[in-house]
């Protein structure tokens, strides 16, 4: 995969970077802007192929892996990143409880740079399994909460929206 700039005034397309497995492969969502640097998730590539978190400088290309997923906490990351406070919050598809392996919710904090795993997801029949979009939260009624969903659970197994998770 790859990340490109495009210019909509001149119609012009810059690759900015290409993956090489170490770095992250396979970019499956959106970039979050924040800070003059752009963040983003790829769902394999990385040290243990089970995707990374990363940084990257707009202005060179230039991508650092904040955090490679691995079997031993999460993996596969699908969601855009949501950012709050300077810590990114995300999902991951698949990884948590051990025998479950239903994704999870995970922060980053920037200053720190460390992971931590906020919750791992019980189950179509508890409070939902893979979640696959990013995050949002709100500043009108809820300012300190995060919001998702999931594609497995709820009614009958159709989606589920998943309760809050705070921020503070």
């Amino acid at each position: 995969g790859t990340v490109y700039e495009f210019d909509p005034a001149t119609g012009k397309e810059t690759l900015l970077h290409s993956f090489a497995t170490n770095d992250g492969a396979e970019p499956t969502t959106s970039l979050l802007s924040s800070n003059g640097e752009l963040y983003g998730v790829t769902s394999a590539g990385g040290k243990g192929g089970l995707g990374v978190l990363f940084k990257m400088n707009p202005s060179n290309g230039e991508i650092s892996v904040l955090y490679d997923f691995n079997d031993d906490n999460a993996e596969r990351p699908e969601g855009t990143p949501a950012i709050f406070k300077d810590v990114l919050y995300g999902t991951t598809s698949k990884g948590g409880l051990r025998f479950r392996r239903c994704g999870t919710i995970y922060k980053y904090t920037l200053a720190t740079k460390t992971w931590e795993q906020l919750h791992a997801f019980n189950g179509p029949t508890d409070d939902g399994c893979h979640p696959r979009g990013g995050l949002a939260y709100s500043f009108a009624d809820r300012h300190d909460q995060l919001f998702g969903t999931t594609i497995d659970g709820g009614a009958k197994d159709h989606p589920l929206v998943v309760g809050e998770q705070r921020l503070l």
